[in-house]
């Protein structure tokens, strides 16, 4: 995917790599996923070619041949084992070679699956060459008479061409579906059934769920709940019509061999039902092409398959399998290139089963590298005999997918002395940040990439066991193309005559005021202001502060103190506090505040705090003025707002004089201008400017996040923003708390009505055509979670605010915690903002790295510049790729706290930073006595715990009087 609308500058000489960190530090190369994994569904066998030859047979069912037995289940049994001697009596008088108790070698589709104890699935798939199933039918009822329909497959077994050649499962039998009645498209019916495989993502589901009868089948009757012998069974949907063509299950039983250690595939055709074992990815692609009348291996397959499905190399979740011992998450297999702490070998243990940091402690143990090559391979293709003994305790790698990018597939270098972090990214950015610091200097850093070569290259000449598996090593690091985008057109207003003028530009990635600018539209209406003073700061600091703030607002034309003149009448010292009197705090500031509406007869228009240093009391304060009273506010810290060179005294303290503190100053009074009404500065876009020529009308942008627990926090806050007017600047806030660690947003529905009716209101002549969804803090793993739960919520929402059923959705997720950074190789320096990098996409997605900002800091040019990796999930606009980077990247420069762009899409970060606030009001409120604050959700998510009742506390959107302004900056 290239950018074809705008002039770009290739970068050829880029080099990617992901800082990975384990307990024992060693160089390392190269790290790949070993391609049998990337292809097959299972990780024991293969299957072997079938469905050469079907027919259809009719048989007759007489429940006589049963008798009378009591209890569904025992009945149903005997009459699958009276139905399977019928089956074996049959295919004998044809001359097919059969096995009595294995003659029928299928499931019947009753309501639920009826297992036989000697129906073995590991024989019927493959014994004699043949097979049969049954017809689908809602029920199956074997007390009367009926006559059965049965299928028949027979197939000539062959031998496949290895775990990384295999063959494919020969399935053409799509006149069925034209006897149905359907309607019959080539191309669409295979893009409709490769994206039910391929287009989704796996859920972890302990159920079945039928979403057309909204009922829950727990353990989906495969094995029955009243079996003793069998084990917890987890299920795996994939697809969003997932009852219609495909579902993997997996289970394990000791008593016998019935769905021991193997996934099953169920493809269902309209009429037709396939059972079949270890089929892997690339079989099932090439069989869903050939169902929808296309040949596999022409060039019209390939071409539909390439340029409309782009699935031909797809290497999706498919993959991800259930471990052996039923963890909860699956587990992929990896083959390193470097060194270990084993001479022997370069495969090393890195696998993680619990989240770091808090009170999940991270474990790891070792595999036996034998056993790992047995499950690699399969029993009946590696051989034992072949490997040296002294090998067989050597470990392999084993990762955890929920961690897999803390496994590096590429590395600067390791020191002996750096440890595993568990304390999350601080720890991550200190031990990135020291190893840096050791190769500051780039011929240092050259020098070191030559040493590494040269060990390699050292070691796989010297490495037998290297050479035995053909495991090499290819030093030269991994190089990808960056693509450049124009720069935004950033437009301010000309100090005397209010025209549209092109804002400053400075040299990295920001803007600026000229002299005669001024912001592109003030705060409007003078207003009294309050300012509180907690000690040790004095008064005469409280005014030099506020002069300076005053100064800084004057010169960028915006008048907003309506009292300034009586700067020290407006100044109330409320004494001294700790943290442990947050309390005393509060109540004396409700006190002053409540004291001036009474003296005043209305409100202030802006309230400030000035304060040292950070401190707890921030809660108290912010959840007062926005929650209860709905008044803005502003908290300032003298140790944060003071000239860099200022010292000694408080008294002497000096702000704004240097370019520090008045940088420190331009960026507050962005702040105040957006949170009194005023907008700071215009972007001419397509989607973003209200320019008659450019303008997109009907546009709402939202972002939503969530945070989860902390140590004082028991509960996830969730929040979602979304702009209220046209064009799409001013971002309104909904808060709400959930349980802990729910990942989805349980209210989103009733917060999407709220925020588009607020914007149906404010643009009443607007008819809303487009929502633009940006979800921050979302795994890959719960995609698909995404897709079926929060979706369907959106949509509703905006069909009860008002916004009718024809809104085109864009979802854009954005992951900002991966280890993958990119910098120039020539310079060793970031990539300049504005650069996207497409050619890392998954081949069945649309995603894309980003640069948006410019790294500040002195070792900047180590190539540490965060990207942001989008993931379009829903795409109904039809944006191209240039389309939305271009969006995404001008739309960072709006960012309202500051004159730089940021480093991801504002409506995410404004979203976290309302999560932020609203943890501010969460934790006041917990802190009161348990008879004085209504309760909150539970702190973990049960059956009875949703809805919640009336009486719950969950909603923490601030006052209506400022909840549809930007309270959160």
């Amino acid at each position: 995917m290239y950018m074809e609308d705008v002039s770009r500058e290739e970068l050829e000489n880029w080099a990617v790599y992901s800082p990975g960190y384990f307990d024992a530090i060693f160089p390392i190369l190269q790290v790949d996923e070993y391609p049998k994994f990337m292809w097959l569904l299972t990780n024991h066998f293969q299957i072997e070619r079938f469905v050469d030859q079907s027919w259809t047979y009719k048989i007759e069912w007489d429940p006589s041949h049963v008798g009378t037995i009591k209890g569904l289940s025992e009945w149903r049994m005997k009459a699958f084992e009276a139905m399977n001697e019928l089956v074996y009596e049959t295919w004998t008088g044809q001359g097919i070679e059969t096995d009595r108790e294995t003659a029928l070698g299928c499931w019947d589709r009753g309501p639920e699956l009826l297992r036989l104890k000697k129906l073995d699935p590991d024989a019927a798939i493959s014994f004699k060459g043949v097979k049969g199933y049954l017809p689908m039918r809602e029920k199956t009822n074997y007390n009367r008479r009926f006559n059965i329909r049965m299928k028949f497959i027979h197939h000539q077994p062959q031998k496949t061409g290895g775990p990384l050649n295999p063959v494919s499962v020969q399935w053409a039998d799509y006149a069925n579906f034209k006897r149905t009645g359907g309607a019959w498209s080539q191309l669409t019916h295979l893009f409709n059934a490769l994206q039910n495989v391929l287009g989704a993502y796996p859920t972890r589901n302990h159920y079945l769920e039928d979403w057309r009868k909204k009922k829950h089948y727990f353990h989906a009757g495969f094995p029955r709940r009243n079996d003793p012998e069998a084990a917890y069974v987890e299920v795996r949907n994939f697809g969003l019509a997932v009852d219609r063509f495909c579902t993997l299950r997996r289970g394990f039983r000791m008593a016998t061999k019935i769905l021991q250690g193997g996934i099953y595939v169920n493809m269902i055709t309209s009429i037709n039902m396939f059972w079949g074992r270890n089929h892997n990815l690339y079989d099932v692609m090439l069989a869903v092409a050939q169902l929808c009348g296309f040949n596999a291996v022409d060039l019209k397959c390939v071409k539909h398959l390439e340029s409309n499905l782009k699935y031909v190399q797809a290497k999706c979740s498919l993959s991800n399998l259930l471990p052996e011992n039923l963890e909860k998450y699956p587990v992929k297999y990896y083959k390193v290139y470097g060194f270990s702490r084993v001479p022997a070998s370069d495969l090393v243990v890195a696998k993680y089963e619990r989240t770091f940091g808090g009170k999940f402690p991270k474990r790891t143990y070792d595999m036996n590298f034998f056993d790992f090559l047995e499950i690699f391979y399969g029993v009946n293709q590696f051989d034992r005999s072949r490997v040296d003994p002294k090998y067989a305790n050597v470990p392999a790698v084993k990762v955890h997918p929920r961690y897999e990018f803390y496994l590096p597939p590429w590395l600067l270098t390791c020191k002996d002395g750096d440890k595993f972090p568990t304390a999350g990214k601080t720890k991550l950015g200190t031990l990135m940040h020291g190893r840096l610091q050791d190769i500051h200097k780039e011929e240092l850093v050259k020098d070191r990439f030559k040493r590494i070569k040269q060990q390699l290259r050292e070691r796989l000449d010297a490495d037998p066991w290297l050479k035995m598996f053909g495991l090499v090593i290819d030093p030269n690091f991994h190089r990808v193309k960056g693509y450049r985008m124009p720069p935004p057109e950033l437009f301010v207003a000309n100090a005397a005559t209010n025209a549209l003028e092109r804002a400053g530009e400075v040299r990295d990635n920001g803007w600026c005021l000229l002299n005669n600018q001024r912001l592109l539209s003030p705060a409007e209406g003078l207003g009294d202001f309050i300012v509180f003073t907690v000690e040790p700061i004095t008064r005469k600091v409280a005014v030099n502060l506020m002069r300076a703030i005053h100064r800084t607002l004057q010169q960028n034309r915006i008048v907003v103190h309506g009292n300034f003149n009586q700067l020290a009448d407006s100044i109330t010292n409320l004494g001294f506090f700790k943290v442990e009197n947050i309390n005393d705090f509060a109540t004396r500031l409700q006190e002053e505040l409540n004291a001036y509406v009474t003296r005043r007869g209305c409100a202030p228009r802006l309230v400030y705090c000035v304060v040292y240093d950070k401190s707890r009391l921030y809660h108290a304060f912010k959840y007062i003025l926005d929650f209860l009273m709905g008044i803005p506010s502003q908290w300032l810290v003298v140790h944060g707002m003071r000239d860099f060179n200022a010292q000694g005294r408080l008294d002497d303290l000096t702000f704004g004089v240097t370019e520090y503190g008045k940088r420190k100053l331009n960026n507050l009074v962005l702040k105040l201008n957006r949170k009194l009404g005023g907008k700071n500065v215009h972007l001419r876009s397509k989607w973003l400017s209200d320019t008659e020529e450019a303008a997109l009308p009907g546009t709402m942008i939202f972002g939503s996040d969530v945070t989860h627990p902390t140590h004082e926090q028991p509960h996830s806050i969730a929040s979602v923003v979304a702009t209220n007017d046209m064009p799409p600047r001013t971002f309104g806030a909904r808060c709400r708390v959930q349980e802990g660690y729910e990942e989805m947003i349980y209210d989103l529905e009733d917060m999407v009505c709220d925020l588009v009716r607020v914007f149906k209101q404010r643009n009443p002549q607007t008819d809303l055509e487009h929502l633009i969804f940006f979800r921050d803090g979302v795994s890959n793993e719960i995609y698909r979670d995404v897709l079926l739960q929060e979706v369907p919520r959106i949509y509703n929402g905006v069909q009860r605010g008002g916004g009718g059923n024809r809104v085109k959705l864009l979802l854009v997720l954005g992951m900002k915690r991966h280890h993958t950074r990119f910098m120039v190789a020539a310079t060793n320096k970031c990539i300049d903002h504005g650069t996207a990098i497409n050619d890392l996409n998954l081949p069945h997605q649309q995603n894309f790295y980003m640069s948006s900002h410019q790294a500040q800091w002195s070792h900047a040019k180590m190539g540490i510049s965060r990207p942001v990796c989008y993931q379009v999930i829903v795409d109904q606009i039809g944006l191209t790729l240039n389309e939305l980077q271009t969006m995404i990247y001008h739309s960072s420069f709006t960012y309202d706290k500051t004159y730089r762009s940021l480093f991801t899409a504002p409506a995410s970060h404004y979203s976290h930073m309302a999560c932020t606030r609203a943890k501010c009001y969460y934790l006041r409120i917990r802190s009161k006595p348990e008879d004085q604050r209504p309760p909150f959700p539970a702190e973990k998510r049960t059956r009875e715990s949703r809805p919640y009742a009336p009486h719950v506390k969950s909603d923490l959107t601030p006052h209506i009087n400022i909840r549809d302004t930007m309270f959160y900056l």
